[in-house]
């Protein structure tokens, strides 16, 4: 016979079958994300290899218009690792969300969709294509800066842009976290009203 006191336990949040559709899909999309996720590790580490002095000059000549009046023939070595700094925060915030997406994608796995971590997690992936979004707006006016920083007054150049990529990621970083703190509220109340059953 159940102890009286048991109906004062919580009831345990719902979880899928780990051998359903969405757990099996959760799997084999965790391991997609992990080998991502390892080859954007690859490319930032060997950054200083293929973001060569010359790659930068001409990435600002062709992509940002930047004049090669405005550019030295010969970058100072603090002006090189700046815009590479510059250029690798995007990919900087996008392996945090990668990072995130597959801590996400391992909790789907065991079948646990509706808790209050899940929520976290899909938030934190949220916020992640948000920053990187921020960032790549921001990456190419903080590198032209770097690039231009021993130029003589009136030769350095501040140069902004916006493109549709950043906008949409922008976007759907923005869902993702509105979805997450309605998933976050939503697993709240579900947690309340099962304490008072």
């Amino acid at each position: 016979m159940p102890s009286p006191l048991q109906n004062d336990r919580p009831s345990p949040v719902p979880t899928l079958p780990t051998d359903g559709p969405a757990a099996r899909l959760a799997g084999r999309l965790y391991w997609l994300v992990t080998l991502g996720g390892w080859l954007g590790v690859a490319a930032i580490a060997s950054s200083p290899w293929w973001m060569s002095a010359e790659w930068l000059l001409q990435l600002a000549a062709f992509q940002w218009r930047l004049a090669a009046e405005h550019t030295p023939g010969v970058l100072a070595a603090d002006s090189l690792w700046g815009a590479r700094g510059a250029m690798l925060l995007p990919g900087l915030a996008g392996l945090w969300g990668v990072y995130r997406l597959r801590q996400l994608l391992a909790h789907y796995r065991e079948g646990e969709l509706f808790d209050l971590h899940a929520a976290r997690l899909l938030r934190s992936v949220g916020l992640g294509f948000t920053a990187m979004s921020v960032l790549q707006v921001l990456s190419p006016t903080l590198a032209v800066l770097a690039l231009t920083a021993h130029n003589p007054p009136g030769h350095r150049i501040v140069s902004v842009g916006v493109n549709f990529e950043s906008y949409t990621l922008l976007i759907v970083g923005v869902l993702i976290v509105l979805l997450a703190n309605v998933m976050l509220e939503a697993t709240r109340i579900a947690q309340e009203n099962q304490e008072f059953v």
